[in-house]
């Protein structure tokens, strides 16, 4: 029987524990049998139930455990296969087989087989019967039975639920595809709700603004009637204000002619009093000549004598300056004859050891002197100007004590003459001021009458002009509503008028356009494609065929590099050239836009090598896209000179420098 138990756990059981793999995916456990060399078989425990006290345990253990959501704790299971080993003891390295049937069947274990139809494990059910028999007395063909009846009914169970679950799907699907079409209606219900929204909006704005409209008409028309009544009633309150007003201005004349008298005899009363006060003034001011001559005479007088003692002050501190200089050059010339004798013994004594030492005692008397000269000239200066200064202030003093003695009884006559002058002077003035002042009041009360008349007249011109100006206002508003309306309805039929000019046009002159638009682009392109050189080519016949230079563009490629008018072509690239067929073939093959081509050109029968930048038309020079040279242009002159109609020699042997419709460029181009 251990021989059949064996070789139906390493055949069915043991091929990578498929059935509890199975078991394990559907209801969330896993069960390892594998063969040992002990017995009929032993658990393959998981490490962390193992726990290290299960090793020699059973030959055959019973092992559960879960994955994910399973409702069996590790520590419970732990617990439980403790107890089974416990309660049966062992027996010849053997557990005894009722107790662990019991553990199986303790409710520790928790199992869910709500999910199963006959509420129990399958692998369970087979265990326990196969523990039941004694001695183990069924065979191999039943325990492969056993084993062939419990797979298929899994895979009889796992169909069902396959089937459920597809059951289950169709059903989400038929009620997404429902919501969705329900969505679907919603959305146009939506959609035309909000459509008949905007119409019913529409329509109602419209007639909302037609209402107003018609508000805004009635309302102008009763406003017009309204100012119509109160421009009728201005008027006559604007004649009835121009009798009062001409009756007014009446008086006015009469008031003013009253006014215009008084004012006159004012104006001459106030010219008497400005005549009597000018009299006083040139009194005055004849009395003060008088005085003021006084006054110049003897001031002139003291300022002349003050002049003549500082001028003789002047001249004698002159005199004492130029004796004092006079003895200090003296003296200076005695020192500097001493100091050149004293160097001179100097240097005869030390001769040349000592003349470090002669130097410097030379600039130290030469300091010594020189400080002593500028203190004793600067005592003697300041000594003779105090004493010069003393004197000029007493001859001052004494003289102006004269003058204040001779000048005092003159200003006392003439202050008493002037005093009695201008008390008089004053009294006709105060008596002026008095008559003024009374004049003033007078015109101020006139004044404010005249305002006041002229205030009242302004009112009543306001009152007409503001009438007369709101009825003015009133119809020039509809003068020009009704013009702004016509001018708008002229304006609508131009503008009408011009876009469909505008889009005839257009219709006409797209062809045009187009073909237009293409040829520039293909012009364009041409040019850039060209290479400049800045000159212009002629043919020379004689004595050989050569290719000469007959104009330049100033600072170009070939002005740049050193070419001159005249100069004859030998070689470009490398290639020999003498026509324009050479020329073009070897610019072709060697000219490269902004590469240098190297040319050999005869000038005074000697050969020259230089290099030229080639450029593009498009870039520097494209103003210039006449005179580059255009290896096509010279075809084309080639094949004019093919035609039937032979030009003379000149247009034969020259290059044409300017495309047709312009006038040639010169010998010498124009700097730029």
């Amino acid at each position: 029987m251990e021989s059949y138990v064996r070789r139906y756990l390493r055949e069915e059981v043991s091929d990578r524990n498929a059935v509890g793999r199975a078991l394990m995916r559907n209801h969330g456990k896993i069960y390892s049998f594998l063969p040992t060399e002990e017995g009929v078989g032993r658990a393959d425990l998981w490490p962390e139930l193992t726990d290290g006290k299960l090793e020699n345990a059973t030959n055959f253990n019973f092992m559960a455990t879960l994955r994910g959501a399973s409702s069996i704790p590790a520590d419970q299971a732990n617990a439980t296969i403790r107890r089974a080993s416990s309660a049966g003891g062992v027996k010849n390295g053997q557990h005894h087989r009722g107790a662990l049937y019991e553990s199986c069947q303790r409710p520790q274990w928790n199992r869910d087989t709500r999910h199963l139809d006959h509420g129990e494990d399958p692998l369970q059910k087979c265990l326990r019967d196969s523990l039941r028999s004694k001695g183990y007395h069924r065979d191999y063909e039943s325990a492969k039975r056993d084993a062939d009846s419990l797979r298929k009914a899994e895979l009889e169970r796992l169909r069902r639920k396959m089937q459920e679950q597809e059951y289950v799907a169709r059903q989400l699907e038929q009620q997404r595809q429902l919501s969705q079409q329900w969505q679907e209606v919603l959305v146009m219900e939506k959609t035309k709700r909000d459509t008949l929204l905007r119409g019913e909006r529409t329509i109602r704005l419209k007639f909302e603004s037609e209402f107003r409209k018609t508000v805004s008409l009635v309302v102008e028309l009763t406003e017009f009637n309204q100012r119509k009544r109160l421009f009728k009633l201005a008027m006559q309150q604007l004649d009835e204000l121009k009798v009062l007003e001409r009756e007014e201005f009446l008086e006015h004349q009469m008031y003013q002619k009253m006014q215009k008298q008084r004012e006159l005899e004012e104006i001459r009363r106030l010219q008497n009093l400005d005549a009597q006060r000018r009299r006083n003034d040139e009194h005055m001011k004849r009395v003060h000549a008088l005085a003021t001559e006084e006054i110049t005479a003897r001031d002139r007088i003291v300022r002349w004598a003050v002049q003549k003692l500082v001028e003789f002050s002047q001249f004698e501190l002159e005199g004492r300056d130029a004796l004092l200089r006079r003895e200090i050059m003296e003296s200076i010339e005695y020192e500097e004859a001493l100091q050149r004798q004293l160097v001179m013994d100097t240097r005869d004594r030390y001769f040349r050891g000592l003349v470090d030492s002669a130097n410097s005692t030379h600039q130290e008397i030469e300091e010594r002197l020189q400080k002593s000269r500028n203190a004793q000239f600067e005592k003697l200066r300041q000594d003779e100007i105090q004493r010069t200064r003393q004197r000029f202030d007493r001859q001052v003093v004494d003289l102006m004590q004269t003058e204040v003695l001779e000048r005092s009884d003159v200003v006392t006559g003439a202050q008493k003459v002037m005093s009695s002058l201008t008390m008089e002077f004053l009294r006709s003035v105060q008596s002026l001021r008095y008559r003024e002042q009374e004049a003033k009041a007078r015109f101020i009360v006139a004044e404010e009458e005249l305002k006041a008349l002229r205030v009242l007249q302004r009112s009543f011109d306001d009152l007409a002009n503001r009438a007369l100006e709101n009825s003015a206002r009133r119809a020039r508003q509809l003068e020009d509503q009704r013009m702004q309306q016509e001018a708008e309805e002229k304006r609508l039929q131009e503008e009408q008028r011009r876009q469909q000019e505008e889009q005839r046009r257009k219709s006409l002159l797209s062809e045009e356009l187009e073909q237009k638009r293409i040829k520039d682009l293909r012009d364009k392109v041409e040019r850039q494609n060209k290479p400049f050189l800045g000159v212009t080519l002629a043919e020379r016949t004689e004595p050989e065929l050569a290719l000469l230079v007959e104009s330049l563009y100033v600072d170009g490629p070939c002005d740049a590099a050193g070419i001159k008018i005249g100069d004859v072509f030998v070689t470009v690239g490398g290639i020999q050239v003498s026509s324009f067929s050479t020329m073009r073939e070897a610019i072709n093959q060697h000219a490269r836009m902004g590469e240098r081509l190297d040319v050999v050109v005869q000038r005074d029968e000697k050969n020259v090598q230089t290099s030229i930048q080639v450029l593009t038309a498009d870039k520097e020079f494209s103003e210039l896209k006449d005179i580059y040279f255009d290896t096509d242009r010279h075809g084309r002159h080639k094949r004019e000179e093919a035609s039937p109609t032979k030009p003379d020699k000149a247009s034969q042997n020259s290059t044409p420098t300017a495309s047709p419709g312009k006038p040639p460029l010169s010998r010498h181009s124009p700097r730029r």
